[in-house]
């Protein structure tokens, strides 16, 4: 297994400005540069697909919005469980992440910026929590969350979602799933901080889930021109219609297939 370490429990690695991706060992007196480095290293040793890595930050850290990490569960053996949290509260930012193939990956009090494709993209049965206050920035079109081909967005009660960038919101295609876990029905939290084409879009029976815990507030000036687009088969559940949920005029365009539940 060119000399990985299997392993039956979870383990952290750090990440420092002050870090080496040469040398590391991902200990806090040996951490990585980078979050590159850290997931290289990971992918290299670790053999068990069951097994949880979680990397974490005791700096302040900031990624150029091309920058992008793939996160994958191997068909052969590689660890599919991650975790990329900032437990220290430092100045975090890293960029876009792709996950698929069954592949899990929960973000936790995250910022991620993207200068183009989403800042999140999960697909192929991947799954991705979200939990905390997460900030997402896109300076393209190309929105903030993407799911599709049974990829699934699970938010966690009492998350953030900060959006702030450019005309599109959260989308999903092909069976995808953005859900809330609610835990005694408390609220999470989506900050629209700047205008966009759409806030939610789904198409090709994909659904969104428990919304009815979802609190939005946009900021001053902000206007969404379509606040819910659903088509071919897809849904949104919820207590209460989208111009409820959603504050500030915009469209809600729903074709014959697809439904509020």
């Amino acid at each position: 297994m060119g000399g990985g370490v299997w392993l039956d429990k979870s383990i952290t690695y750090w990440v420092s400005a002050n870090g080496n991706d040469e040398n590391a060992d991902g200990t806090q007196e040996k951490p990585f540069k980078t979050l590159s480095g850290a997931l290289l290293y990971i992918n290299q040793k670790i053999y068990n697909p069951n097994y949880k890595v979680t990397v974490d930050f005791m700096t302040d850290y900031t990624e150029n919005a091309d920058q992008y990490h793939n996160f994958v569960r191997s068909i052969a053996h590689n660890v599919g469980n991650f975790v990329i949290q900032n437990s220290l509260n430092k100045d975090v930012t890293i960029g876009r992440c792709v996950v698929y193939r069954s592949a899990t990956v929960t973000f936790s009090n995250i910022k991620i910026h993207s200068s183009g494709n989403p800042c999140i993209v999960v697909s192929n049965l991947g799954i991705v929590d979200l939990a905390n206050t997460i900030s997402f920035d896109q300076t393209s079109m190309d929105g903030f969350i993407a799911a599709y081909h049974g990829g699934r967005i699970i938010v966690g009660s009492n998350t953030v979602l900060n959006l702030s960038g450019k005309g599109k919101g959260i989308l999903l295609s092909q069976q995808g799933v953005f859900e809330h876990r609610n835990v005694a029905s408390t609220a999470f939290t989506i900050n629209v901080k700047s205008s966009l084409d759409y806030l939610f879009s789904a198409s090709d029976e994909s659904s969104f889930l428990s919304m009815w815990d979802c609190a939005i507030n946009l900021d001053e000036n902000v206007t969404v021109t379509d606040k819910i687009r659903l088509a071919r088969h897809s849904k949104f559940i919820s207590m209460n219609k989208g111009s409820d949920i959603i504050p500030g005029d915009g469209n809600i365009v729903v074709d014959e297939t697809s439904s509020f539940a």
